[in-house]
């Protein structure tokens, strides 16, 4: 932007230095600076990147530009002028090809000493005596485990990354309880209906059970329910209205498949989702439930109301 800037405030003022030398210092009116405010407004107009009032602080400078450059003439030679209005003109030009892509929306560059590139994941199962205790690995190098997270040796355990899909800290953990409560002699198995997953990016991620197009791979004709976040009072409120919420059921009996929300706080809003996939709750039995307004939470029970075609705040299909 400051690239930007500096070009509206400095070709203008050329322009000024180069055109206007005679009229402007000898106090012509200000109306014949208005081409230089039009050409700040028309750079505005090519990048689509600065703010109106902006671009009209920077008409306003170009003209104050312009008028300062006449008085300058007297002092810096008119070649130097001339080489500097050609790069300035040439290095504007640049700023908006690379800043811009074929759509008009900016590229953001971020300035950095060292990028990590993450690509993949494999199992640490290695040099740690597994092969000598005749643990069981996969293709891939998980270890083997059964329900209770036992290997093919009685005796060994393993939980987490290390046991297989997915790579989830709470799934470890979960899992990590699984096994003590075996060892411990109690009834315990890992049975759950869907394991959520969340990405803390921004917007944040987050789903459980099954997506859409998984779904109709095992052959289920689904109804969707979609809820924005732009139609929430809430996420108004907090200025965090980008994403949405997703939810699958199944078309014979309203059953809940999946679901997967993109947005505000979406990590915490999956809980509830998470809670009705295990219960085998219906989509009746969210949308029914009362949720306190104006809260993000509301959404979710919007989502499940809009796959029964009974949504309150935003149109329901035919």
């Amino acid at each position: 932007m400051l690239g930007i800037g500096g070009g509206i405030i400095v070709v203008p003022g050329l322009i000024g230095f180069a055109k206007m030398e005679r009229r402007l210092a000898h106090g012509t009116s200000l109306a014949a600076t208005l081409p230089i405010a039009i050409a700040s407004l028309i750079t505005y107009l090519a990048h689509g990147n600065v703010d109106w009032p902006v671009a009209l602080f920077l008409a306003i400078g170009s003209i104050a530009g312009a008028i300062v450059g006449t008085h300058l003439l007297h002092v810096i030679p008119k070649n130097v002028l001339v080489i500097v209005f050609v790069i300035t003109i040439l290095a504007t030009a640049t700023r908006l090809l690379i800043s811009s892509d074929s759509s008009g929306r900016a590229d953001l560059t971020v300035a950095s000493a060292l990028v990590l590139v993450a690509v993949g994941f494999k199992p640490n199962s290695g040099g740690i005596g597994l092969k000598d205790a005749g643990v069981k690995l996969d293709d891939r190098g998980h270890i083997a485990v059964d329900d209770q997270m036992r290997t093919n040796v009685p005796s060994i355990f393993a939980i987490g990354d290390v046991a297989g899909m997915p790579y989830l800290a709470h799934k470890a953990s979960k899992e990590g309880e699984i096994a003590a409560e075996v060892i411990a002699g109690h009834k315990s198995a890992r049975d759950y209906r869907g394991m959520p997953a969340a990405i803390f990016t921004d917007p944040e991620i987050a789903t459980v059970g099954l997506t859409e197009s998984e779904a109709k791979a095992q052959g289920k004709k689904v109804k969707i329910g979609k809820f924005p976040f732009a139609a929430s009072g809430r996420a108004m409120a907090v200025s965090e209205t980008d994403g949405f919420i997703k939810v699958i059921i199944d078309e014979a009996d309203n059953q809940l498949l999946g679901v997967a929300i993109v947005g505000p706080e979406a990590s915490d809003l999956i809980s509830e989702s998470a809670l009705a996939l295990e219960m085998c709750a219906f989509a009746e039995d969210v949308a029914l439930t009362v949720h306190p307004h104006p809260t993000l939470g509301e959404g979710v029970m919007e989502a499940f109301k809009h796959a029964l075609g009974e949504a309150v705040h935003i149109m329901n299909r035919s």
